[in-house]
């Protein structure tokens, strides 16, 4: 992998981790426009960048849950969510172990990525049919987390299927997107850990690595910042769009590479 492809890699990830457009799946397309062959752990390693960006936008959120738990304040809210991120995590276990290698095998499979980018513009394009809006719950954090386990799969967009998900049953939009990225921290800090010694044993050069790294971290927070004035706005289901467009190009790829 060259200088350049790495920092590409970066930008990619910067911009679509956040965006409700797969990232993951991006990667995958990019990687085959430019007939390079990544390991799937320099993916993770440009999530884990990306996962900082997590830890600094949401510091205080995370410091006060903390606190929280370690002063078992059991009837504050931020108690409570740290309630809803555990039980989201298990259910994003449930899926992702059982379900590893499968997923792995789709970062390889055009025809799983363009399913996969096709579902999560459904979910997109529903996002906003619940007018209702409540407080989370166990049920919805569950659901949350299960969907958050689906989106290990190339083409469905984390922030994307889990924000939605939240939308759908009702939760309000700001809930729905600190939520989003809070049960994000574990979920991937659980798939760096898991693919640190492939990473390790890797060929890939520290300065391939750090190029990649830096630009996920600067773009990401960019992206996340434009994000979240996306959802405030009402407009995060105008993405529906771009997942079916790129859904069908990635279908027409896969078809002229079979």
């Amino acid at each position: 992998m060259l200088l350049s492809q790495s920092f590409f890699l970066g930008l990619i990830q910067g911009i679509a981790e956040w965006l409700p457009v797969s990232s993951s799946g991006h990667l995958v397309l990019a990687q085959k426009l430019m007939n390079i062959d990544v390991p799937v752990a320099f993916d993770v390693w440009l999530h884990f960048s990306t996962l900082l960006v997590i830890l600094a936008f949401f510091r205080h959120d995370i410091v006060r849950i903390i606190s929280a738990v370690l002063r078992w304040k059991t009837r504050t809210d931020d108690f409570k969510l740290a309630v809803f991120i555990t039980l989201a995590t298990i259910m994003t276990a449930l899926v992702v172990f059982p379900l590893k290698n499968l997923f792995e095998r789709a970062f390889s499979s055009l025809l799983a990525v363009s399913i996969s980018f096709f579902v999560t513009g459904i979910l997109l394009l529903f996002s906003e049919k619940n007018q209702k809006r409540r407080n989370l719950s166990n049920k919805t954090a569950a659901s949350i987390g299960l969907m958050q386990g689906f989106a290990f799969l190339p083409g469905i967009s984390r922030s994307g299927s889990t924000i939605s998900t939240a939308l759908i049953m009702g939760i309000k939009k700001e809930d729905a997107f600190k939520f989003s990225f809070l049960i994000a921290i574990p979920a991937i800090l659980g798939a760096s850990l898991l693919e640190l010694p492939e990473l390790i044993s890797s060929d890939i050069p520290f300065k391939i690595l750090s190029a990649g790294f830096i630009t996920a971290f600067l773009i990401g927070f960019l992206s996340l910042l434009a994000l979240k004035k996306i959802i405030e706005k009402r407009k995060f289901h105008y993405f529906a769009c771009y997942c079916f467009a790129i859904a069908i190009i990635t279908f027409l790829m896969h078809l002229k590479l079979k």
